[in-house]
Formats: C-alpha cells, sequence, structure tokens
C-alpha cells in the first residue's frame, strides 16, 4: 500500500469516485469501501488541520485506511516518520469515552512494535471533538492544534507499510507463553473475536446442552482464541479445558492462574459433571470411547461443550479409524466456525507444507524468498554433519520418532529418508511405529515453523529431486 495526500483525496466528494481515486492513489486493491459519512469526516479533519496551522504538504505521504495483513486490523489515518508515528481515529458522531480509549489502546498495542513513539489520537467531527491518549493510558482531551502540531512534526520517511507490520507478532501461543497470556498482553483479531461474541451470545442464550465445532490450520489462533474464550466463560460457570497431549509447563501456569479454569488430558478428568463448560483442544486426537463420554455427559447435564480441531492432524491410525472429525460433523451444533488466515505462519513455509503432502497442491509460483531450503545428504554420517549445522543455525532438528510437536518454533529441520515416497501424489511413509503415521507427523512438524524449514533428504536422490520441484512451484 502507498501513501497518500489525505487532503487532495478528501477533496472529492463523490463515493464512487473518492474509493476509485483513493485504490488508484494508494495502490491496493481490498475490500475497504469508505462511505459517505466517513469521506466527510476526512474533509472536516484535514479543513480543521489546515485551519491550525499545518499545509497541504504535511498531509502528504499519510496512510488512509490502512490494515493489517492477516491480521485485519485498520487504521484510519497514519503517518509514520524516522522518530514518531501518528495516528488519526476518525468519528462521524459521539460514541462513548471509553469506546475511543480502548479502540487507542488496542492501536498504541500493535503500533508498540515498530521503534517509532506512537502518538495516538481520536478526532470526532460532529460535533467536533479531539481525544489522545497518554502514556499511562487514559484518555484526555486534547485541541486540534495538538493533532496539527503532531502531523507537522513528524516528517514520513520511504517505507514499505505491508512489511512494518508482521502478524506472528500479534498472535500469542498461551502454552508457550503463559505470563503475558494471564496478563492479557494481546488482542484478538476482528475474526476471532466476532466468533467469541458469537459463540458467547450462543452459550447464554441456549436453553441445556449447546455443542460447538471450531476448526483452523497451524497458525490461525485457535488455540488463543479458545483460551480466551475459557477464560472469559469463568465468570458464568467452572470450566475444563482439555488438552489431548501431554500438559506444559505453561498449561499448568495457566491453570492456576485463572480461578475457575482447569486444564487436563481426558484421561485424568474424574467427574466431568462438575464443570457448566468443557472445551477440548486438538479434539480430533480424541478417542471414540473419550469423545462419545464427553457428548453423552453434555447432553446430559445440560453443558456447553466447544470442539476445537484441525483435520489435518490426524496422527496415528487409531486416530484415523476414529474419525471424530466426521462424528462431529453429525452433531447437532449450535454454532461451526472456521479460522481460515495463517497469522503466525511464513507464508512459503504454508504453500511448501501444503505441496510437500500433496504434490497436487505445490504452490503456483517459484518460492525464491529463502524461507524453504531443501538439502541432501549422500550418507548417514553426512546426514549427521548437516543435522548439527542445522541445529547451531537456530533450527529445531524433527526425526521420525521425534515429530510430535506440540509447540511453534522459528525454525524447523526434518529428515526424510528413503522410507518416504509418493503414492500418486500424497506423501506416505513405510515405516509405521505404535500406530504413527510418519508422513502426518512430519508435515506437522513442517507447520509448526513460523519463520524457516529445512528438509534433509537422505540416501534418496529421487525424493530430493521431488521436494526440490516443489520448490519450483507448477511448470
Amino acid at each position: 500500500m502507498r501513501p497518500v495526500n489525505i487532503y487532495a483525496l478528501s477533496r472529492i466528494k463523490s463515493e464512487k469516485a473518492f474509493n476509485t481515486a483513493a485504490e488508484q492513489y494508494a495502490g491496493a486493491v481490498d475490500d475497504t469501501w469508505a462511505k459517505r459519512h466517513e469521506i466527510e469526516s476526512l474533509r472536516l479533519l484535514c479543513d480543521a488541520l489546515m485551519a491550525a496551522g499545518a499545509g497541504v504538504e504535511d498531509l502528504a505521504e499519510m496512510y488512509f485506511s490502512f490494515t493489517i495483513p492477516r491480521i485485519g486490523k485498520e487504521f484510519d489515518v497514519l503517518k509514520i516518520g524516522a522518530d514518531a508515528c501518528v495516528n488519526i481515529e476518525l468519528k462521524s458522531a459521539p460514541v462513548s469515552k471509553e469506546k475511543i480509549r480502548k479502540q487507542l489502546v488496542q492501536n498504541r498495542y500493535y503500533l508498540s512494535f515498530l521503534p517509532q513513539e506512537p502518538l495516538m489520537y481520536t478526532v470526532v467531527t460532529t460535533p467536533f471533538a479531539c481525544w489522545t491518549l497518554t502514556d499511562k493510558g487514559k484518555l484526555a482531551e486534547a485541541d486540534i492544534a495538538e493533532v496539527a502540531a503532531a502531523v507537522r512534526r513528524v516528517r514520513a520517511v520511504p517505507a514499505d507499510i505491508d512489511k512494518l507490520f508482521h502478524p506472528s507478532n500479534f498472535l500469542i501461543s498461551p502454552p508457550q507463553e503463559p505470563g503475558k497470556f494471564l496478563q492479557g498482553d494481546y488482542f484478538l483479531t476482528p475474526p476471532q473475536s466476532e466468533i467469541k461474541k458469537d459463540l458467547i451470545r450462543k452459550v447464554k442464550k441456549a436453553d441445556g446442552c449447546a455443542l460447538f465445532h471450531l476448526t483452523g490450520k497451524p497458525g490461525t489462533g485457535k488455540t488463543l482464541l479458545l483460551y480466551d474464550i475459557a477464560r472469559g466463560l469463568v465468570k458464568r460457570g467452572e470450566v475444563l479445558l482439555l488438552h489431548c497431549g501431554g500438559l506444559s509447563a505453561g498449561q499448568q501456569a495457566i491453570s492456576d492462574g485463572v480461578d475457575g479454569l482447569t486444564i487436563a488430558r481426558p484421561d485424568d478428568v474424574k467427574d466431568l459433571t462438575a464443570y457448566r463448560f468443557v472445551l477440548a483442544d486438538e479434539a480430533q486426537r480424541l478417542t471414540a470411547a473419550q469423545f462419545e463420554t464427553l457428548t453423552r455427559t453434555a447432553k446430559e447435564c445440560g453443558q456447553a461443550l466447544v470442539l476445537a480441531t484441525d483435520p489435518e492432524q490426524v496422527l496415528t491410525r487409531a486416530e484415523e479409524a476414529d474419525g471424530i472429525t466426521a462424528r462431529i460433523d453429525e452433531l447437532p451444533l449450535a454454532g461451526e466456525y472456521r479460522l481460515r488466515a495463517r497469522l503466525r505462519s511464513n507464508h512459503e513455509v504454508t504453500a511448501f507444507a501444503a505441496g510437500l503432502a500433496d504434490l497436487t497442491r505445490r504452490p503456483n509460483e517459484k518460492l525464491t524468498g529463502g524461507s524453504v531450503k531443501v538439502y541432501y545428504a549422500g550418507t548417514r554420517d553426512e546426514a549427521t554433519r548437516l543435522a548439527l549445522y542445522l541445529q547451531e543455525q537456530g533450527s529445531t532438528v524433527f526425526h521420525y520418532g521425534g515429530w510430535t510437536a506440540a509447540d511453534e518454533y522459528d525454525k524447523v529441520a526434518v529428515i526424510m529418508d528413503s522410507d518416504f515416497y509418493y503414492e500418486g501424489n500424497i506423501l506416505k511413509c513405510r515405516r509405521t511405529a505404535d500406530g504413527l503415521l510418519a508422513e502426518k507427523l512430519l508435515y506437522q512438524a513442517v507447520t509448526r515453523a513460523r519463520e524457516e524449514v529445512a528438509v534433509l533428504v537422505v540416501e534418496d536422490e529421487a525424493l530430493f529431486e521431488t521436494i526440490q520441484s516443489i520448490l519450483q512451484g507448477h511448470r
């Protein structure tokens, strides 16, 4: 997205012409469409800034209606300088002071990831009023002269704004970052907030049992949303959050730190009836017996049951046979939700993972950003040396038998040998142990990478060339 001169833009009164010009000036095509009252508010803001001493040149190089990619957080007006940035939110009619304060607090949270000092303002254009956010997060009255001075002070510097904001910065993992979760040092994205709002509304409205299904791939914020919903529900009754796997120290810290919330493995729960709300993370990994017990108890006791799944993360033959996702589809659901945008994953890693699992899903273009690297070792000794090198470079190295990756990592390396092959276009593995699906475990490990993936192919040149072809995309 390119910056624009908001004074020049604000002179256009026609809604259609305004939006066409905004698209042409900014060079961005999205679903944003400024309404007539928003256009008028921008015009009144510019007129007021000019009257307070700002020049046309001061209103240049400003971003209008910028939205953080994949996060969905929008800023009305943003100007970024070398040492400070100005954010102005526009209101065409009066709103509550608390609503203004909360928006500015949230905006400052996102801007805090930039090195520049954030200068935060809200301007209500009818009747005209200005507000600012203090360093202590309190709302204070301001005047337009202060806003104009801030706009004049900040001299814009060239920047690719779409690259300034890294979506992975804004999505915490509660099990890995329990301190941030317990302190509330995060915000939900608009899609997450909408899901939470609708689910809580339906829970309040429900007369008895209410069943919900939430799906999302790794990096979409599914776990954060589930934990946030769980914390919100403790105000209404005891909450059980089930984790299908071993509990981490972070999960135990959250369980101890939130009154009314218990985090446990399904096998460790003695009395399901003690809880008003039950939420299950990675519910596709429940056994058939556990699933039947959960749904039966919910119906008999009038519980709200939220099942969160990722159908692609079925890791054993037993899980495959139980088919929990298909069983969920047969339930009389009160709500079904899907998180689509991957917030934490690098887009090249995401594209590569899809092509690795299924060659027909190879990316359309070459992956040239350097986020995915493929190495070859002709012997086991060479593989050992390369694996140690990747580890020294900061990668968490996964090999067969150690691929159950519950956490996320900046860099991941996986080792593949001749036991892996493609049956048609689908990745398979000849080796099995304890009913594990090695190809699924490998896919899980790759999708846990936030920034970089390395694949080390051992003693199989044909497989190496196939993996290389994924980086080349469709040709």
